[in-house]
C-alpha cells in the first residue's frame, strides 16, 4: 500500500492510498520510487529472488502488473538498495557474497570488486554518488568500503577502504587458516554444503572440530566473523559452518524445505555434516562439538537428543528447547512461521517429534553438555534452558557433566558488553576444548 504525496504552496498532502499488493503470496520489499515507477525485490515466481517494477499510475486504477527488471539468476538475491541512478544488488553464490551494480532498468551489470569474505552490510541512496559495503571473515571483524558509483552505467565501481579499525594490528594477531567448501549427504539424499576452516599450521590428520549451524527463518549463514572463531582456530581446532535447510542461502525453496512439517530436515542436515566430518577424517569420532544460538540452540539441542553418540560435546545457547510451549511467552508466537502452531493437532505432532525437551530419554548416555541462557532474555525466555538442563541432568545415564550457565543482567545477546561476550566465549570454548581433546600448543 502506498500513499502519494502532493506538494503545493509549501504544503504536502496525502492522496488516496494505492494498493500494490494485499495478498501474502510472496515477499515484496520496496527499493526505490522514481516518478510513478516503484521497484520491488520479490521471490514471486523466483525462489532465488528478482527485481520487478510496478507502474503506480496503473495501480491506482486497479491494474497492478509486474515488469521484470532483474531476472532470477543462479545466485540468491539477498539485498537490493538504491544507489545514485541505479541499484546495488547483494547476492549469495553458494553462500559466498557478491555485489553487482545495475541501472534502474537492470542494464549494465557490473560486479563490484570487493575483497573476499562475507558481505555483512550494504547501504546506498538514490541520487547519492557513493555507497558503502561491509565485509568480514572468520577471524577479521567488519571492514568497511566506500563505493564510488560511475557516471556511466556499465563502468567499474571504484572501491575505497575505510580504515575504521587498526587493520595492521588485527592482521598481525589473527590466525592463518584454509577455508574450503564441502558437501555432506542428508538422510533424504539432499546435498548439504558447509564451510570448513582448518588452521594453516602444517599439521595433518584429524583434529577437534566445532560444528556451528542455524537453519531457520530464511536467515543465511556465512563464513563471517564471530568473536570465538579466531580463538578456536588459533588453538588448533577446525571449524565447520553448515548451510542447513531452513536458512536463506539458497532461496525460498531451501527455506521451505526446513520449516513446519519439514523442520526435521534441518536436524538431519546437521547430523549428516557431523557424520561427514568424521568419515572424511577431519575430526576423530570423539572430537566433535555442536554449537548454535537461539534457533541454532534448538539445532544443538535436537542434534544431541537425536544422536547423543555422535557428539563429544554440545553447546545449546539461548535455545528454543520446549517446542510445545514456545508460543506462550514474549514474542514466541511470531515463530510459528517456522515451528507451526502446537495448539493444533498437526502442529503438536510435528513439534513433539523433534522438541529437544520432549526427546530426552531416561538412562541415555548424553555427551557433555553446556546449556547457556541469560536471566533477562526476553526473546527466548530462560525457562527453555532451565527445563532442558534439568531434564538432561535427571535422565543422564552416563558420567558426562550436564551444566547450566546463566548470564546475569543480560539478555538474548544484542548489545551485550564486551566483557560479558568474552566471558561467554571463554566458557563455551573451554568446555568444548576440554571435552573434544583440544590442547592449545
Amino acid at each position: 500500500m502506498g500513499l502519494p504525496l502532493t506538494t503545493a504552496d509549501g504544503r504536502t498532502t496525502f492522496g488516496d492510498p494505492i494498493k500494490v499488493v494485499d495478498t501474502a503470496d510472496a515477499e515484496y520489499d520496496p527499493i526505490r520510487l522514481d516518478g510513478d515507477t516503484l521497484l520491488l525485490q520479490t521471490d514471486l515466481d523466483a525462489p532465488l529472488g528478482r527485481i520487478v517494477s510496478v507502474d503506480l499510475g496503473w495501480a491506482a486504477r486497479g491494474d497492478v502488473q509486474f515488469a521484470e527488471v532483474v531476472p532470477e539468476t543462479r545466485a540468491t538475491l539477498t539485498d537490493a538498495v538504491a544507489a545514485a541512478d541505479g541499484l546495488l544488488l547483494g547476492y549469495l553464490d553458494d553462500a559466498q557474497g557478491a555485489v553487482v551494480h545495475v541501472g534502474r532498468d537492470g542494464s549494465g551489470a557490473v560486479e563490484v570488486d570487493l575483497p573476499a569474505g562475507a558481505l555483512v552490510g550494504l547501504d546506498g541512496r538514490a541520487g547519492r554518488e557513493e555507497a558503502f559495503a561491509a565485509v568480514s571473515t572468520l577471524t577479521t571483524p567488519t571492514a568497511s568500503f566506500r563505493l564510488v558509483l560511475p557516471a556511466h552505467q556499465g563502468d567499474p565501481v571504484a572501491v575505497e577502504p575505510l580504515d575504521l579499525l587498526p587493520r595492521a594490528a588485527l592482521d598481525a594477531d589473527r590466525p592463518g587458516f584454509v577455508l574450503r567448501r564441502h558437501r555432506a549427504t542428508s538422510a533424504d539424499g539432499t546435498p548439504v554444503p558447509y564451510f570448513l576452516a582448518v588452521p594453516d599450521d602444517g599439521r595433518d590428520g584429524p583434529r577437534p572440530t566445532l560444528l556451528y549451524g542455524y537453519g531457520g527463518f530464511k536467515i543465511p549463514v556465512g563464513a563471517d566473523y564471530r568473536p570465538g572463531w579466531a580463538a578456536w582456530l588459533a588453538a588448533g581446532g577446525a571449524l565447520a559452518i553448515a548451510n542447513l535447510r531452513g536458512g536463506g542461502e539458497y532461496g525460498t525453496a531451501w527455506y521451505e524445505d526446513g520449516r513446519l512439517a519439514n523442520k526435521q530436515h534441518v536436524f538431519d542436515d546437521v547430523i549428516a555434516v557431523g557424520e561427514d566430518l568424521i568419515a572424511t577424517g577431519v575430526t576423530p569420532a570423539d572430537g566433535l562439538a555442536v554449537h548454535g544460538r537461539s534457533n541454532g540452540g534448538l539445532l544443538a539441542g535436537a542434534a544431541l537428543t537425536q544422536r547423543p553418540d555422535l557428539f563429544a560435546a554440545a553447546l545449546p545457547t539461548v535455545g528454543v528447547l520446549d517446542l510445545l510451549r514456545f508460543h506462550k511467552f514474549t514474542i514466541g508466537a511470531a515463530w510459528m512461521s517456522d515451528y507451526g502452531d502446537p495448539d493444533t493437532p498437526e502442529g503438536f505432532a510435528d513439534a513433539h517429534a523433534y522438541s529437544p525437551l520432549h526427546r530426552v530419554r531416561p538412562g541415555t548416555a548424553y555427551p557433555p553438555t553446556l546449556v547457556s541462557t541469560a536471566d533477562h532474555d526476553d526473546r527466548v525466555v530462560p525457562l527453555h534452558s532451565f527445563k532442558f538442563a534439568a531434564a538432561l541432568q535427571a535422565a543422564q545415564g552416563g558420567d558426562a557433566p550436564i551444566l547450566l550457565r546463566v548470564d546475569t543482567s543480560a539478555g538474548h545477546g544484542a548489545g551485550k558488553p564486551l566483557a560479558k561476550i568474552a566471558s561467554e566465549w571463554t566458557d563455551l570454548l573451554a568446555f568444548a576444548a576440554e571435552n573434544t581433546g583440544l590442547r592449545p600448543a
